[in-house]
């Protein structure tokens, strides 16, 4: 039994070659180029080849079984490619309809000389894709189409040439007259038949059939590995750029992983994940801010706390007061600030209550003093002239005594007038009073105006316009360049601002 399988085998082995069936197969040479994309780039616009636009086959083959057969393997070809490639859809032309179109790609170019094919130019190509709504243009050459004897024997040999011409805009980096057209995929085929004692040899059309079906089985398998290539460069690239944007997350680094995400999204347009990543960054942002804007209040409220103590502790009560009224305005729940600025409030009117009634009795003694004072004024200036005339004795010893008691009486005539002033004086505290009583008037206002604007100051803050707010405070601080509270919260919206950036 092994003898007779052994046999059979070998018999099996030594008719093979006979049969013709090695060289019934097509002889191929194709490539893709590297950087052909099939599968398309969205990161440069560049769309996945999915449509091809037919052309004509070109015949130069020797032979008078040639002749206008290009026709014919043309539509063979466009049957195959509806029937066995992966493209979605194959622009057919009819050899008037790729001249007409061939003018019209001239014509809307503005080219002074007609083109004659799509390899002429990327201008030409680019335009016939636009035309067609291709994305690639397949040209053909028929090369070999005959019969002939080889000892004894009638051989069939077809043999073609074929390119993909990429038609797409978007990639050549640049485009003028002379830019040379870019080609896709390429192919030389060649098929041949001939009679064995087993089996007799295809005919012409069948062998040249058989040749366009092994060609466009060759280019959707090339095209196809293209497409997964491409895929496989992308997911790689989006797989880089979704970890630079959660590793960037992480660190904090909002504005490099919203980068990274818009270029997932570039790239993959529906990506789900870049999507829910931007969203996280953005609600991050958010949360980083809120915590700044915090810490930054905590801070302001802890320094006018501590300093509020201080004046405490120093007896400077309204400065304290004042401190813990910021507080509440910064914070108006904090406890303590509401029960310290409570407390400080009774003890401020108090003590403002003692003060003016101190000022009070401190003025109304003054006035007596001063009206007191003014009365003995008075009083001695009355005296003075009657007691004036017992210290002249002396005028007896001048040459003419006629003359002295007229200078006597001159000198006595000086203090008269003296006492008009003074009893005058009592009036002095009322013109006083009159001169202390203008700039107060005039207080009010200004006061009133800065109260104003520091009203609104604060309300802009408490709104978050911490712009607004920080330009009253300078207004207030061009008018008072001394006030405290102008100066500290100026400081804190400046703080906050650039805690924002």
């Amino acid at each position: 039994m092994t003898r007779r399988f052994t046999r059979v085998a070998a018999l099996v082995l030594a008719v093979l070659p006979l049969t013709g069936c090695g060289a019934s197969k097509s002889l191929q040479n194709a490539y893709l180029l590297e950087d052909a994309a099939v599968g398309g780039d969205p990161a440069r616009s560049l769309k996945p080849i999915k449509n091809v636009v037919v052309w004509p086959l070109e015949n130069i083959a020797a032979g008078g079984k040639s002749k206008g057969i290009e026709t014919q393997l043309t539509g063979m070809l466009i049957d195959t490619l509806n029937l066995r490639s992966g493209f979605e859809r194959v622009v057919i032309l009819e050899e008037d309809q790729a001249k007409d179109l061939m003018t019209r790609a001239g014509e809307e170019l503005g080219l002074k000389k007609k083109p004659k094919a799509p390899i002429d130019g990327a201008l030409i190509v680019t335009k016939l894709g636009q035309l067609t709504g291709s994305e690639v243009v397949l040209i053909g050459r028929l090369e070999v189409y005959d019969e002939d004897k080889v000892d004894k024997a009638t051989v069939t040999v077809a043999s073609a040439t074929f390119n993909l011409l990429d038609a797409r805009e978007k990639a050549y980096a640049t485009m003028d007259s002379f830019t040379p057209v870019k080609r896709v995929w390429r192919l030389n085929v060649k098929r041949t038949s001939q009679e064995t004692p087993f089996a007799s040899r295809k005919g012409l059309d069948d062998t040249s059939r058989l040749m366009l079906q092994d060609a466009v089985d060759r280019m959707a398998i090339d095209l196809g590995q293209g497409a997964v290539a491409s895929s496989k460069v992308l997911a790689k690239r989006v797989d880089d750029l979704t970890k630079a944007a959660e590793k960037s997350l992480d660190a904090g680094e909002y504005d490099k992983a919203t980068a990274s995400w818009n270029e997932v999204i570039k790239l993959q347009p529906d990506n789900k994940r870049a999507k829910k990543g931007l969203e996280d960054v953005e609600k991050a942002k958010r949360e980083a801010e809120e915590k700044a804007k915090a810490a930054a209040l905590k801070k302001q409220v802890d320094d006018l706390r501590a300093k509020a103590l201080d004046a405490e502790k120093s007896g400077d009560l309204e400065s304290a007061l004042a401190d813990w009224k910021k507080i509440l305005e910064l914070d108006k729940k904090h406890g303590q600030a509401a029960d310290r600025a409570a407390d400080l409030e009774k003890q401020v009117a108090e003590m403002k209550k003692k003060d003016a009634e101190e000022a009070e009795r401190k003025a109304a003694a003054d006035k007596k003093a001063k009206e007191a004072e003014a009365q003995k004024k008075a009083e001695d200036a009355a005296k003075k002239p009657a007691a004036e005339p017992k210290a002249a004795p002396a005028p007896a010893a001048a040459p003419a005594p006629a003359a002295a008691p007229a200078a006597e009486k001159k000198a006595e005539e000086k203090p008269a007038p003296a006492a008009a002033p003074a009893a005058a004086e009592p009036k002095a505290p009322a013109v006083e009073k009159k001169a202390e009583e203008k700039p107060a008037a005039a207080a009010p206002a200004a006061a009133g105006d800065l109260d104003s604007v520091r009203n609104k100051a604060m309300d802009a803050f408490n709104k978050e316009d911490y712009q607004t707010s920080r330009d009253l405070w300078k207004q207030i601080l061009e008018k008072a360049p001394g006030d405290k509270q102008a100066k500290e919260m100026l400081e804190t919206t400046e703080m906050l601002l650039n805690a924002l950036k």
